[in-house]
């Protein structure tokens, strides 16, 4: 996580790449199901990628994959929006390089973490 996070900041900076972070209130996760990637291309059918703690799964039939593209309004409205989740992303950044710098210190980062 160290890395990663400042990481997706400079991802972010991308003009393909779009960070939204989604809050871990009002129990967010379950409406949507869990981790998903929604896959779009121009010239082959749209994929669903789903996470899973021991393997990962592919979807393809257009039945599944609408219905993962059906969520993302859901998830956009649940969303920080581009600039809040910069500003979480950095608040983050900063607190992992604090506890870096003093691995005795109360660890904060907990209470910020999904």
């Amino acid at each position: 996580m160290h890395d990663q996070v400042p990481k997706s900041l400079l991802l972010d900076g991308l003009p393909q790449v779009n960070i939204r972070v989604v809050p871990a209130l009002n129990d967010a996760r379950h409406t949507f199901g869990g981790a998903f990637r929604l896959f779009q291309y121009v010239d082959h059918q749209p994929l669903v990628y789903l996470d899973g703690y021991f393997s990962g799964l592919f979807l393809e039939d257009p039945q599944y994959v609408e219905g993962y593209r059906t969520l993302i309004p859901v998830i956009a409205n649940i969303a920080l929006d581009e600039r809040e989740s910069r500003e979480w992303l950095a608040t983050l950044a900063n607190d992992y390089d604090r506890q870096r710098a003093d691995p005795d210190a109360p660890d904060r980062l907990e209470e910020k973490q999904l």
